[in-house]
């Protein structure tokens, strides 16, 4: 990736780069955010890497309108 910067850590941990972005994405790890204070925590992460007017992205492989206990990809 070209110009851009990833970082890989634990969501639930308070991983802190120092730096802000104009886009933070979470992708499909998110659903293993289980919790409300998991989900918060990733959530208060990401806007905290967030410049004024950025945007934090969140994009489960499933939410609660297409999730199917048992169900694969």
């Amino acid at each position: 990736m070209s110009g851009k910067q990833s970082a890989c850590s634990q969501m639930r941990e308070a991983l802190r780069l120092g730096r802000q972005f104009d886009c933070v994405f979470a992708h499909d790890a998110v659903t293993s955010l289980t919790t409300e204070v998991d989900v918060r925590a990733a959530m208060q992460t990401a806007f905290e890497h967030t410049v004024a007017g950025g945007a934090a992205l969140f994009a489960p492989d499933f939410t609660r309108e297409s999730f199917e206990p048992g169900g694969t990809d």
